[in-house]
């Protein structure tokens, strides 16, 4: 049977991909996407929590497939072309904005040599090295700058924002803490067998003595 919608073709191919090894598919990622698309959904107020969470993630999957397909054909997009997917979204809060490029930025700095050993050549890194043409090096310099400009906009943006719960608050802090913990000289998100275990371990097993 053939797909009829866009969600439908894009998750054949993703099935496809992942058939054949090329890129991981998680398949609550494809059943959740499909789940999107329930029409009762459209029954509900366009300013509602069901609507508002439907949209974001049908984008977040969307960027997810763009990158999917980079990977598998080996391509490398511009920088810029390549961090408007890494943003997700131009419409979500400066806040999200901010903390979304930081996790990617920070995800491609530590994770560069891992991904090239693995043949998975899209990557920030080398998006800006073959833009501007500079060594590595150069590169990744550029790159940790943006990511410091990152801090700002969040430290300025946590201490600006209002009409918003300190909870919900307190949570995209703890995210932006998250980033910082996973990828602190390491790519501890892809491999946690080092200092992310010992934290999980810490934090969830041994017996805090009294």
């Amino acid at each position: 049977m053939k797909p009829t919608t866009r969600a439908e073709a894009e998750a054949a191919t993703l099935h496809h991909l992942s058939g054949e090894g090329k890129i991981r598919s998680d398949p609550d990622l494809l059943r959740l996407k499909a789940e999107t698309e329930d029409r009762r959904l459209l029954k509900l107020p366009e300013n509602s929590c069901p609507r508002w969470c439907s949209r974001e993630f049908k984008a977040a999957v969307k960027a997810y497939f763009e990158h999917a397909k980079w990977a598998h054909a080996a391509h490398l997009p511009s920088f810029e072309e390549y961090m408007e997917v890494a943003e997700v979204e131009i419409g979500v809060p400066r806040l999200v904005k901010s903390i979304s490029v930081r996790g990617r930025l920070m995800n491609d700095i530590t994770g560069f040599e891992d991904d090239m050993s693995r043949g998975q050549i899209t990557n920030a890194v080398n998006c800006y090295m073959k833009q501007y043409g500079v060594t590595k090096q150069d590169a990744l310099r550029e790159l940790h700058k943006m990511v410091a400009d990152t801090d700002n906009i969040t430290n300025e943006e946590l201490l600006t924002t209002a009409g918003v719960s300190s909870l919900v608050l307190k949570t995209v802090m703890g995210l932006a803490q998250s980033i910082t913990v996973c990828y602190n000289g390491c790519e501890g998100y892809t491999r946690p067998e080092g200092k992310i275990k010992e934290y999980m371990t810490s934090m969830y097993v041994d017996q805090i003595r009294l």
